[in-house]
């Protein structure tokens, strides 16, 4: 839009609440075994899927379930 446009348009963004998950079969091996869960879930790195993610996908902010930069929400840490 903005090359077809030029300075007819203004691109905004903010913030939102936006969630992308792996459920897994928490009744099969490896998953029945909370430290295994554990583990994988603090494997993640949140704040290079920020860094690297929107340039795929529509995501850019660490928030979990609460609005990024919102009283309660993580705080942002420089990308």
């Amino acid at each position: 839009m903005v090359r077809a446009l030029g300075d007819k348009i203004q691109i905004e963004e903010s913030p939102m609440t936006n969630m992308a998950m792996a459920v897994f079969n928490c009744q099969k091996k490896p998953f029945d075994d909370p430290r295994v869960r554990r583990a994988m879930a603090l494997a993640v790195d949140h704040w290079e899927g920020a860094r690297v993610l929107p340039k795929i996908a529509m995501v850019k902010w660490v928030g979990a379930l609460l609005r990024p930069g919102s009283e309660f929400a993580l705080r942002m840490k420089s990308l």
